[in-house]
C-alpha cells in the first residue's frame, strides 16, 4: 500500500485535477521526479468510484480502512 501511496496516488490526484481544470497535461512528482502525460478519463472514473465507495461505507468499516491506510499515502485519495 505504501508503494501505491508513493507512486500511484500522486498520479490519480493530478489526473483528477487535470479534468477539473480542463488541462491537457497531468503533472505530478514521484520520488522527486516530475512526470507529465495526458489525462486518462478511466482513471478519473476509478477515483470517483473509489471515493463514492469509501464515503458510502459504514463508519466502523471506514475507520478500519483508515487504520489500514494510515501512513501509506493512500488516504489522500479520499480527502477530497
Amino acid at each position: 500500500m505504501a508503494e501505491i501511496g508513493r507512486t500511484y496516488t500522486p498520479f490519480m490526484l493530478a489526473n483528477h485535477r487535470a479534468f477539473e481544470t480542463d488541462s491537457d497535461v497531468v503533472r505530478y512528482k514521484v520520488d522527486g521526479v516530475t512526470c507529465e502525460q495526458g489525462p486518462f478519463a478511466y482513471q478519473r472514473k476509478c477515483l470517483d468510484w473509489l471515493r463514492d465507495l469509501y464515503h458510502g461505507m459504514e463508519t466502523e468499516d471506514r475507520r478500519a480502512l483508515d487504520d489500514i491506510l494510515a501512513g501509506t499515502g493512500c488516504a489522500a485519495l479520499f480527502s477530497h
